[in-house]
């Protein structure tokens, strides 16, 4: 909430609906709170992520 952005940028790990409803989803929670547009992007399968 602090700084001067256009753009959210976030990665998701694509957990299913069942994973989703136990784990909640950070991306969701930015999505609807962000002041700014906010881009998620969802890896290709079998992609390592780091933070």
């Amino acid at each position: 909430e602090t700084g001067d952005y256009d753009l959210v940028v976030m990665g998701t790990r694509g957990l299913g609906r069942f994973e989703q409803a136990m784990l909640g989803s950070t991306a969701r929670h930015v999505v609807r709170r962000s002041r700014v547009p906010v881009l998620v992007v969802q890896l290709p399968k079998g992609t390592q992520q780091k933070a």
